[in-house]
């Protein structure tokens, strides 16, 4: 469902984009123009966190794991805003998730050693409880994602 949301996002900053070059009042359209570029950003942003191997990981493990479900119910879905940096030898994460019963933000970082990632923290903040899943068997993943 987000995903057509945001593919839906990225055609109408497209057409915002061409509407405000194919114009003759630019000023007009300006606003227009700028939020569909931010939009088209972020959206590109988002698609290529979405495929980091410590990320794919980290959704896998959330959206299984049993406490995270008693606590928050099922479906676990990912929040909007997300803050991430990462590259080839490390990842760091950190986004809002939330259930039917309630939310939670998760924070990770994780660093790639001999050819594998792996999880230094692992959080699920959910307010009055911390959980922390660095302690979960399996959390070392290839380089490649595999």
């Amino acid at each position: 469902m987000i995903t057509i949301l945001i593919f839906a996002v990225i055609v109408a900053a497209i057409i915002a984009c061409l509407v405000f070059f194919l114009r003759g009042n630019k000023t007009k359209y300006r606003p227009y123009a700028f939020g569909a570029i931010v939009l088209v950003g972020l959206s590109a942003g988002y698609f290529s966190m979405s495929k980091h191997p410590v990320y794919v990981e980290i959704i896998n493990i959330i959206t299984n794991n049993q406490e995270i479900i008693e606590q928050i119910g099922s479906p676990v879905k990912t929040g909007l805003s997300m803050k991430a940096t990462y590259n080839d030898t490390f990842g760091r994460f950190k986004f809002p998730i939330n259930g039917p019963k309630g939310h939670g933000t998760v924070s990770v970082y994780a660093e790639k050693e001999n050819g594998y990632w792996v999880f230094r923290t692992f959080n699920v903040d959910f307010g009055s409880k911390i959980l922390d899943l660095k302690a979960v068997p399996n959390h070392q993943i290839n380089a490649d994602g595999k």
